[in-house]
């Protein structure tokens, strides 16, 4: 079936697979009502009429041209053939799936092919990202690659062309179909320099970067020296990006986090032990918060306090004097009382009659499935990211803020710290009670 798409001021014929016929050959409504919610709103609303055609070959001089339908002013009738200046062969999968080309210049850019890669330490709702990321440009009419090993892949120069199919079922894995890797060649000029020839070679116009501030540190300096539309996606379970309220993989990891110590408090309360449980988050103690709230836990310490040995020794005390029959001090990785298990020792000191244990959850948290969440906000994300390099933009970081899509400049996200939310410090110490 051929659809001719009469736009204001670029004619353009879509030829699809269809088999949405009736026995005349005509076309179903429903084949044209698909189409219309396909095309990418840009497109649709530059669209004056549409006239569909009989398509029995597969070469542009056999193509019959025989009108069938046309669209105007919301009504269906019968046209004559129009004057069709471009014409795009599209072949699908049984049904109306990829549109291949539309004008990006009717959003304000040339854009036709970007290149998306993870960066850094992985994260669950990375593949829903990817998977967004991919589906969005197959919807614009937009070439997409997929880059492996992150930067080491654009230096190797290994990358692959994508479509709506070559992601399915991955919203559900964690950790990314993609791959990851730290690459230091990035770090020096002649490295980027290989790496942005590989994109020229390739023909890849703008990258989307999926990752944490180290990664957004490179997409930002590659930008800048090589004018290469970047946008990023905040990919991190420590949740410590400026400009966004959540980054991918974060709400994973604290429910994983939050299930492990409901596991290790049954072994606390048979054996009335102490735990000291370690978790990730680097600098930030945004899952030792939130999780120890929901875990119950009696003290948290995360670097953005200033908690002393004292005040915990004092807090269990408090805790063994009120007859609690099990104590877990949750400790983020960055806390300034350093290693747990030094921690957990100098405590043993103070409180030579505790039965105390340490466990570190280690990278259990980076892995599993994507909550829902954080597989909905991957998706939120990654369509959000094609879509500001459609219009133009670069140099920013697409993230959630109040539950709406809004950009920060990759220079903030990476210069700037997410505040800890001092409430939630006072209703841990209230209900640590």
């Amino acid at each position: 079936m051929g659809y001719t798409a009469l736009c204001a001021n670029h004619p353009c014929t879509f030829i699809v697979g269809a088999n949405s016929f009736s026995k005349q050959g005509q076309m179903s409504i429903y084949c044209v009502r698909y189409f219309l919610h396909a095309i990418s709103k840009p497109l649709l609303a530059s669209i004056t009429s549409i006239k569909s055609e009989s398509c029995k070959h597969k070469t542009f001089s056999d193509l019959s041209t025989r009108p069938l339908l046309s669209y105007n002013d919301g009504k269906w009738k019968k046209t004559p053939p129009g004057d069709v200046k471009a014409m795009v062969w599209v072949l699908t999968r049984r049904k109306i799936l990829d549109l291949i080309t539309w004008n990006s210049k009717k959003m304000g850019t040339n854009l036709n092919h970007i290149g998306v890669l993870t960066s850094g330490g992985d994260a669950p709702g990375m593949n829903a990202a990817i998977r967004a990321v991919v589906r969005a440009c197959t919807h614009y009419g937009i070439k997409v690659s997929g880059i492996q090993e992150g930067y080491q892949g654009l230096i190797d120069g290994n990358m692959d062309e994508m479509d709506a199919r070559s992601v399915a079922h991955i919203i559900n894995r964690g950790g990314t179909i993609l791959q990851s890797a730290r690459c230091l060649q990035f770090r020096e000029k002649k490295g980027r320099e290989k790496a942005h020839d590989n994109l020229k070679a390739n023909d890849i116009d703008a990258l989307i970067i999926i990752g944490g501030d180290g990664s957004f540190t490179g997409a930002n300096l590659f930008s800048q020296e090589f004018d290469i539309p970047v946008v990023g996606i905040p990919g991190t379970i420590d949740n410590d990006i400026y400009g966004t309220d959540f980054t991918l993989g974060y709400d994973t990891a604290l429910n994983t986090v939050v299930e492990a110590i409901d596991k290790i408090r049954d072994t606390a309360t048979s054996h009335n032990r102490l735990f000291f449980i370690e978790c990730m988050g680097r600098d930030a103690g945004f899952i030792a918060l939130n999780a120890g709230i929901a875990g119950g836990a009696t003290e948290i310490l995360i670097p953005e306090d200033n908690k002393t040995l004292d005040d915990v020794v004092n807090k269990l005390e408090y805790s063994r004097s009120a007859k609690k029959t099990s104590n877990i001090v949750l400790v983020a990785e960055g806390d300034q009382l350093g290693d747990t298990f030094k921690l957990a020792e100098e405590t043993q000191k103070k409180l030579p009659d505790h039965d105390i244990r340490v466990s570190v959850l280690g990278h259990i948290q980076r892995g599993g499935n994507p909550t829902c969440a954080d597989r909905v906000l991957g998706s939120r994300l990654g369509v959000a990211a094609v879509e500001q390099l459609l219009h133009g933009h670069s140099g920013i970081m697409v993230g959630l803020r109040n539950d709406t899509v809004t950009t920060e400049t990759l220079h903030d996200a990476i210069t700037k710290k997410p505040g800890i939310n001092r409430n939630l410090m006072h209703v841990a110490d209230i209900v640590s009670l």
